[in-house]
C-alpha cells in the first residue's frame, strides 16, 4: 500500500503478501508429513471426518506459509495409498493466487496434469479426490478489495474484481473465460466472492459457462460450481443460484470474529445483511457452512453457534435477526449440505442405512437454540470415519 503522496507505507495487503511469501523456502516433506498427520488427529478430535481443502497447488506458495503446495497434493496421495489418510478430503486446485488470476494461468494449470495426480493409484475417490479449482474473484471488505455495487469504507470505494483486466468490463470478461475453462474440464469451480457485485458477476459467469457448454454438446452439466463466502448476496442472485444449482458455502465464524470491524467499514444497515443464511435456505439454494480454517477455528461447534446467534465479539445477536437459522439447520448445512457440494450425498452426510459410518458422538444432548452455547461445552467422545475409530476420548 501507499500513502496519499504515493510513498510506500510498508504494509503488504491481500495479494501483495505474495511478494514476501513466495521468497520463503518450500516446506520440506520431513516437516509437512508429520504436521499433516498431527492436524488429521486434531480434526478427528473435533469430530471432523470430512473436509474440503480449497487451495492446493502451484499458487499456494503465495498463501500463508506456502504449505499447500503441489508437494502437499502428492503427499495426500501417498498417505491415502498407504492407508494412513483417515480424513475424507476434496481438493480444490489453486493455479492463481489471491490477485491477478487470468485464463492463461488456469489453462496452463489444467493442462499440467495435476488434476490426475490420484488416477491409477488405487486411491478411493470417496477418501481423496481432486474436485475442482479455486478462484479468487475479489477480496474482502476490510481491505477495500471486495467488489460492491455501492461505495464503502473511508476511501468510499466500490472495490473491484481481482481478476486481471484494466477495467471492470475486461475483468468480468476474463472471469467468464476462466469459468468456461474449468467447466469444460468437467471440474468444479469454487469462487471466492464476498461483495454483492462480485457474487453477481461470478454467478453470471457460471451460468454462462454451463449454457455455453450445453450449446456445444458438452457433458459437463451438474459440476456443482459454488460461491465461497457470498457475504452480501442479494435475493435475486440467490434465486438464480437456486434455479441453476449453484452452491453457496459461507462462514458464520468469520462474521462473529471480524464483524465489529466490518460494521465500522460498512455501516450497520449493510452489515445487518451480511451472510444471508435464512434467505439462502428460503430460496432453495444448496447451502453449506464451513470454518474457513485457518482464518478461523476449525471447531464446527463454534460455527453452528455463530450461525444461530449471529453475534459479534462485542455485540450479542439480535433475537429478531431475519437471517438467523436454527441449530439443526446449521448442522444440516455442515453435513447434508456439504455432502451435496462434494457430489457425495449418496454415501455421506447423513446417518441412514447404506451410508458411510462417519459419526461424531458428543457427551451431551443437542441443546435448544436458546441455549446453543452449551454445544461448546459438549465433549467429542468418539469420531468414526467409515466405521473406523479415529478418535476416542479417555474421559
Amino acid at each position: 500500500m501507499r500513502a496519499g503522496d504515493g510513498s510506500p507505507t510498508g504494509l503488504l495487503q491481500d495479494g501483495a503478501i505474495q511478494l514476501v511469501s513466495r521468497m520463503m523456502p518450500p516446506v520440506p516433506n520431513a516437516t509437512l508429513r508429520p504436521a499433516l498427520l498431527q492436524l488429521q488427529e486434531q480434526l478427528h478430535s473435533l469430530g471432523i471426518a470430512s473436509l474440503t481443502d480449497p487451495g492446493l497447488g502451484p499458487a499456494s506458495a503465495g498463501l500463508m506459509d506456502g504449505a499447500g503446495s503441489t508437494a502437499a497434493v502428492e503427499l495426500l496421495g501417498d498417505l491415502a495409498a498407504a492407508g494412513e489418510l483417515t480424513l475424507r478430503i476434496n481438493v480444490l486446485m489453486l493455479f492463481a493466487g489471491t490477485g491477478g488470476a487470468d485464463a492463461k494461468a488456469i489453462d496452463e494449470g489444467l493442462r499440467s496434469g495435476l488434476a490426475n495426480t490420484y488416477v491409477n493409484r488405487g486411491i478411493d475417490p470417496e477418501q481423496l479426490r481432486i474436485a475442482g479449482v479455486k478462484i479468487f474473484a475479489d477480496g474482502i471488505p476490510r481491505s477495500g478489495t471486495a467488489w460492491m455495487s455501492e461505495p464503502y469504507g473511508n476511501a468510499c470505494t466500490h472495490g473491484h474484481l481481482v481478476i486481471q483486466g484494466a477495467n471492470d468490463g475486461q475483468r468480468v470478461a476474463e472471469l467468464h473465460r476462466i469459468l468456461r475453462l474449468i467447466n469444460d474440464a468437467g471440474l468444479q469451480a469454487g469462487v471466492h466472492a464476498t461483495g454483492d457485485a462480485a457474487t453477481s458477476a461470478a454467478v453470471e459467469a457460471i451460468v454462462a459457462a454451463a449454457d455455453g457448454s450445453a450449446e456445444a454438446g458438452s457433458k459437463v452439466a451438474g459440476n456443482r460450481h459454488y460461491i465461497i463466502h457470498g457475504a452480501f448476496t442479494d435475493i435475486e442472485t440467490l434465486a438464480t443460484m437456486a434455479s441453476h444449482h449453484i452452491g453457496y458455502s459461507t462462514n458464520p465464524l468469520i462474521r462473529e470474529e471480524a464483524g465489529d470491524m466490518m460494521r465500522q467499514v460498512l455501516g450497520e444497515e449493510r452489515f445487518s445483511r451480511h451472510q444471508p443464511l435464512n434467505s439462502a435456505l428460503e430460496a432453495g439454494v444448496h447451502f453449506n457452512l464451513a470454518s474457513d480454517a485457518p482464518v478461523t477455528s476449525p471447531d464446527w461447534r463454534r460455527t453452528v453457534a455463530a450461525a444461530v446467534r449471529r453475534a459479534t465479539r462485542s455485540t450479542p445477536g439480535n433475537p429478531g435477526d431475519p437471517e438467523r437459522i436454527t441449530g439443526l439447520q446449521a448442522l444440516a448445512a455442515m453435513t447434508i449440505g456439504a455432502a451435496w457440494q462434494d457430489h457425495a450425498e449418496h454415501f455421506k452426510g447423513a446417518l441412514s442405512p447404506g451410508m458411510a459410518a462417519d459419526l461424531c458422538l458428543l457427551s451431551n444432548p443437542w441443546p435448544d437454540d436458546e441455549e446453543i452455547e452449551k454445544l461448546l461445552d459438549a465433549e467429542v467422545r468418539l469420531t468414526l470415519s467409515g466405521g473406523r475409530i479415529v478418535h476416542q476420548s479417555n474421559s
